[in-house]
């Protein structure tokens, strides 16, 4: 990282940089020069081993607020720590969001592919319930359509019978008319005979009694 000291691999603390550019923090450039051997009181830069001159004076002849800067050709530098701070705090913040933007990502996939499966099963079985509707409505249309004709064929009998039953009051009523017309006429004849008989009756001497 750019605000990471590469000895330490922690934010600079009381940053320091070496005539190659490079920066560290002035204990770990301090500890490493310290720790390392020197010729010619010059020393490696610990990232691209570049040499730098150096002066080690006996420790104990400075004072301790004044040991940090007893390497001359190492200057300090500022680096603005705070604002890294906050960008890095920004930075978890963010990539916490995003771990729970993930997480919420997730629980909503197996959310919706719970809701997906339980919305084709009601597809399944409402499906189910509208072709075995579909069947029995089919079927009772059939039937309908089967009473229908059914009630068609009785209006055509029902019709017919009708007009047979018309024709034969018709003929009976017409064969009753001819019987009442001969009967009149028997009648008629049986009362002009009867009479007949009587004024024959009428007419015939009464025989005379023997004395």
């Amino acid at each position: 990282m750019a605000n990471e000291c590469s000895i330490c691999l922690s934010t600079f603390k009381d940053p320091v940089c070496t005539p190659c550019g490079h920066i560290y923090c002035a204990i770990c450039l301090s500890g490493h020069v310290f720790s390392a051997s020197t010729r010619d009181n010059t020393a490696l830069c610990p990232g691209c081993r570049t040499p730098f001159p150096v002066v080690i004076p006996e420790l104990t002849t400075l004072l301790e607020h004044l040991r940090r800067f007893i390497i001359p050709s190492v200057r300090r530098v500022y680096v603005d720590t705070a604002s890294y701070q906050k960008l890095q705090n920004r930075f978890s913040a963010v990539k916490r969001q995003v771990h729970d933007l993930k997480h919420d990502l997730n629980h909503a996939q197996t959310t919706s592919l719970a809701q997906k499966r339980q919305l084709e099963e009601r597809e399944y079985r409402w499906t189910g319930a509208y072709n075995e509707l579909v069947r029995t409505c089919g079927s009772k249309e059939k039937q309908l359509a089967q009473a229908v004709d059914m009630r068609e064929e009785w209006r055509r009998r029902h019709n017919t019978l009708l007009e047979t039953n018309v024709s034969k009051e018709y003929e009976l009523k017409k064969e009753a008319r001819a019987w009442q017309t001969k009967y009149e006429l028997l009648k008629a004849r049986f009362e002009a005979r009867a009479r007949a008989q009587k004024a024959l009756r009428v007419r015939a001497p009464r025989p005379r009694a023997h004395q």
